[in-house]
């Protein structure tokens, strides 16, 4: 498995600074279409807590991935990711989680990752990042009286 993504490739993997704010927000808004002020604070703070690493292919952010130390589990730290509709289906989204995963181990954290059910791509790239299902989360909803 290739595990580092430069050695596959001319990409730069790293920390998001504050310098590349903007430029995250705009890659947010493209890649996941999230509402413009909650990306905002939420890049902000992990910019701020060097918990935000990009993928950048030259000039362009093409993958952005998290490394969420978890405020209600102690020793947690959850991993997420995202990548460039155009630059999907590569392998990056694999290569970002593993590189997520030993950098949280590097730091002294039991790493999670998580997904929506029905987000196979994702699904994919976790496992293939060497990620477990130890657990299923339900959503359950009480059904309305007519």
């Amino acid at each position: 498995h290739e595990t580092d993504i430069e050695a596959a490739t001319n990409d730069i993997y790293r920390l998001v600074a504050m310098a590349d704010f903007e430029e995250a927000i705009a890659f947010g808004l493209r890649a996941i279409g999230a509402d413009r002020a909650w990306l905002e604070g939420y890049y902000a703070e992990r910019i701020d807590k060097a918990e935000l690493f990009g993928l950048w292919r030259g000039d362009a952010l093409i993958g952005a991935g998290e490394l969420r130390i978890s405020p209600s589990q102690s020793g947690v730290a959850d991993v997420g990711m995202v990548v460039a509709l155009e630059a999907r289906r590569q392998g990056l989204a694999t290569n970002i989680l593993r590189r997520l995963r030993a950098e949280g181990l590097k730091r002294g954290y039991r790493v999670i990752c998580s997904t929506e059910a029905d987000n196979l791509g994702a699904q994919k790239a976790i496992e293939r990042a060497g990620f477990h299902a130890h657990h299923r989360i339900l959503e359950v909803s009480l059904k309305r009286a007519d």
